[in-house]
């Protein structure tokens, strides 16, 4: 009986064509659907409002490791200049059309789950995250005495001219683009520049309970920053930059040379972050 099963399974192998694309899985979109999986844990009500948070938290992580490895490993076989399919049948510009696709829509619900779900629930809890209007005169001055004190003497600027390359910036890390109007003290005309904030600052700060309205209240690094940066001279405005490198990417000249400074397959987030998870109208 085993033996004939055996014949059978043979002869049914025998039939299958294993070059078909239509038997294989594409790894990267496999693994993005994995990703899209911990996304919907988010919108699951019968788990806590804590735990649904930090599905966000997962998956803006686990976003950013496919980007660093996935991403960058199929960038880097579109500049080989690769020609050949996979076992899947696509190409790597095909696989990265579709990676875009999926993820501008995941991070835009990723979004709303955030910020019309899972943040009006919280403060319905009296767990609130406060944005910069919400602040009252109270609030307000200890922001900016916090920031004078704890924050402005561990940030150092870096100023951007054609005369330097763009600096390296830490992998990740929470920078501010900051546009100046005027000259410095050498009398060199500045547009540009950068503010490192290091990792050493808490990315949620809690108010203390006598400035609060009662329950719990916080403010975030990248709202009360960009509110005191006005402490740099003729600050006009501001943008956020976050940039996942790929770890294993070689030095490479020229071009690629002088879009980061070490050849580094990347994605540029320019808008305000929280743990790889944007407030959007936070400004």
């Amino acid at each position: 009986m085993k033996a004939k099963r055996m014949r059978y399974m043979t002869a049914s192998l025998d039939t299958i064509d294993l070059q078909n694309p239509a038997l294989y899985l594409n790894r990267e979109l496999s693994i993005l659907d994995f990703n899209l999986r911990v996304l919907e844990q988010a919108t699951d009500a019968r788990h806590p409002l804590i735990e649904r948070l930090i599905f966000l938290l997962i998956f803006s992580r686990n976003l950013d490791e496919f980007f660093e490895i996935r991403v960058a490993g199929l960038l880097q076989l579109v500049s080989f200049g690769r020609s050949a399919p996979g076992p899947d049948g696509l190409m790597p510009q095909d696989v990265l059309k579709q990676i875009s696709q999926i993820c501008h829509a995941a991070v835009d619900r990723q979004y709303r789950i955030l910020n019309e779900e899972l943040l009006p629930a919280l403060a319905a809890e009296n767990i609130r995250f406060l944005r910069r209007e919400e602040w009252n005169e109270k609030q307000s001055v200890w922001v900016r005495k916090y920031f004078k004190e704890q924050v402005l003497p561990v940030l150092t600027p870096i100023g951007l001219d054609p005369a330097h390359p763009f600096p390296r910036l830490v992998n990740k890390s929470l920078n501010f683009i900051v546009s100046l109007d005027g000259k410095d003290a050498f009398g060199r005309q500045m547009s540009l520049a950068v503010v490192p904030a290091p990792r050493s600052l808490p990315r949620v700060i809690r108010l203390p309970d006598e400035i609060s309205d009662g329950g719990d209240q916080h403010v975030m690094l990248f709202h009360y920053s960009r509110t005191c940066l006005r402490a740099f001279s003729r600050h006009d405005g501001e943008r956020l930059l976050s940039i996942p490198r790929h770890p294993k990417c070689r030095h490479e000249r020229g071009r690629r040379c002088r879009r980061l400074g070490l050849g580094v397959e990347r994605r540029i987030i320019v808008s305000p972050l929280w743990c790889g998870c944007a407030f959007r109208g936070c400004r």
